[in-house]
């Protein structure tokens, strides 16, 4: 039931090939994490490509984004999409609000 799932979410997406590109500040942790049966961590520099093969799903894009500007979303490009509008609205969010009152 779980096969295809990066976690718990149950969703109904065909299993994709995921592939991110990590920075060097994530390359250690990604080599030393486990999270799926089908991952890979290879070289790349002094980053790491991740790849994976599961269902795209909000708990896969919510991994993603933990990862902050240290992931690239190599494919799908579905994906890689999905991320960036997401990012665009973060950062939309950001630029417009309010600086928060001084603590005192």
């Amino acid at each position: 039931m779980f096969a295809g799932a990066l976690g718990v979410w149950i969703h109904e997406a065909p299993v994709v090939d995921i592939e991110l590109r990590l920075d060097a500040t994530w390359a250690t942790y990604a080599k030393s994490h486990k999270w799926h049966p089908s991952q890979r961590v290879e070289p790349d520099g002094e980053a790491v490509r991740l790849t994976l093969r599961c269902r795209v799903c909000p708990e896969v894009e919510q991994w993603v984004l933990a990862f902050g500007e240290g992931a690239e979303v190599i494919r799908p490009v579905a994906l890689r999409d999905t991320i960036a509008q997401r990012a665009q609205r973060l950062a939309d969010r950001y630029r417009a609000a309010r600086a928060p009152p001084e603590a005192s």
